[in-house]
């Protein structure tokens, strides 16, 4: 009687461990989101806290939320892009999310947020349902708004995305302004097949191989895409020439650098002044990035962030001119699809 009575006791004080649900629907909705979605950065107002510690779900896991169902589910179909997840509040706030293989990462403070926001990024995710929880310090700041924003950019960006939260939960979110497209006629010969053919745009919705017979014949693909968001028209004719997507193949046609890497050569037209983020990526070589300025300065990346399929440069621009950009390869002969992307930064 004596060993139960101990036996008792000892369950009395040993504190309860409640897991986080699943399963249950979350609070605010489901996203399906395919690597390069047209929607980047994706942000979701929610109300963060709760009353459930989370201590025990790791070293690094603090802060407390509604443990009875996840703040938000990320349903994720993943490519060569990172993806990450940021908050920003004006309370302090953390970050909890479980990814597809069941493991649990936790964020407090992240360098790349504001002093009070957390920040967690998989530089290599995989397919499947990312449950998130957006948690408070402070068990008193439960209730705080806070935007949680879900992006595929690299974290040195994330601060340029940071917002003041301003919950409108339950009402219908603004109708997105689409600027007028002219999307041709269906003499494309992949028309109606579910896919976006034309070169103009990119996005989710896009098709795998693109040619550049197909712009204007593929409208109603492209049309249905666009209005439901899951593609976008890609900015052209900028005085820069700034802003732009290309997609291409390294082939045993392309032009060869010294050692025997094929490459394919673009360019772009920078004004004094701007910052222009050049990335290269690809999922069947290794990928090195060259950008030649107006002077003959040379620049060059060959895995960026360890990632042997992905290069990235940002420049400044001090001289308005024409650059020249060379996608290629770190090792000789080899071929590929690749998708490089042109942009000026904020």
């Amino acid at each position: 009687m004596q060993q139960l009575l101990a036996l008792v006791v000892l369950c009395l004080l040993t504190p309860v461990t409640v897991a986080q649900n699943l399963v249950a629907t979350p609070l605010y909705g489901t996203a399906r989101l395919t690597a390069g979605f047209a929607d980047d950065p994706y942000p979701v107002d929610v109300l963060a806290g709760g009353q459930a510690a989370v201590g025990h779900l790791g070293t690094e896991c603090v802060g407390f939320i509604t443990d009875s169902q996840a703040d938000f589910i990320v349903e994720y179909q993943a490519g060569i892009s990172e993806l990450g997840f940021f908050v920003t509040s004006e309370v302090d706030t953390t970050l909890i999310v479980n990814d597809p293989r069941g493991n649990w990462h936790c964020s407090d403070d992240n360098e790349y947020v504001n002093d009070a926001g957390a920040g967690i990024n998989f530089f290599t995710p995989i397919s499947g349902s990312y449950h998130v929880w957006v948690g408070t310090y402070n068990l008193a700041d439960t209730g705080a708004n806070a935007l949680l924003t879900i992006t595929e950019q690299d974290e040195q960006y994330w601060s340029s995305h940071n917002r003041g939260a301003n919950v409108n939960t339950g009402q219908a979110k603004p109708a997105r302004t689409l600027q007028p497209v002219e999307f041709g006629d269906d003499r494309s010969a992949w028309s109606n097949d579910g896919e976006c053919d034309d070169p103009r745009f990119s996005g989710a919705g896009m098709a795998e191989t693109l040619l550049e017979e197909d712009q204007f014949r593929d409208a109603t693909d492209c049309r249905t895409l666009y209005e439901q968001g899951l593609i976008r028209l890609m900015e052209t004719g900028s005085e820069s020439s700034l802003g732009r997507i290309e997609r291409g193949s390294l082939s045993a046609s392309d032009l060869a650098r010294p050692g025997g890497a094929f490459m394919d050569v673009f360019s772009f037209e920078g004004t004094q002044g701007e910052t222009a983020l050049l990335e290269l990526r690809s999922s069947e070589f290794d990928t090195l990035l060259l950008v030649r300025s107006p002077s003959g300065d040379v620049f060059e990346n060959d895995d960026y962030n360890g990632d042997s399929g992905r290069s990235m440069l940002t420049l400044t621009v001090e001289q308005t001119g024409l650059f020249q950009v060379e996608v290629s390869s770190f090792a000789r002969q080899e071929t590929g699809d690749y998708t490089l992307t042109i942009q000026q930064l904020p």
